[in-house]
């Protein structure tokens, strides 16, 4: 859907989540650990058709994908790119 096509039915009335370069403002914000006062996150970037109601959310930084892979647990351990494999 970022091409501006949905992927689903094929349409192209599609919409954003917010403007390029807000992508770390409230709502957009996914919660994946938090500690006393330490909260990590990742930003997002929806988008919705407006022909057949699916969305599509994608991270929206390098620094939320890390996040990401330090937290969650990879489909395919031997692919991942973890912080503490080397």
């Amino acid at each position: 859907m970022k091409s501006g096509k949905c992927p689903k039915c094929g349409s192209s009335d599609i919409y954003r989540s917010h403007k390029p370069g807000n992508e770390g403002r409230i709502g957009n914000w996914l919660f994946i650990k938090g500690e006393f006062f330490r909260n990590k996150g990742a930003h997002l970037i929806h988008y919705a058709c407006g022909q057949c109601n699916t969305i599509e959310s994608y991270v929206a930084d390098d620094e939320s994908m890390q996040n990401i892979r330090e937290e969650w647990i990879p489909m395919n351990p031997r692919k991942s790119k973890r912080k503490n494999d080397e």
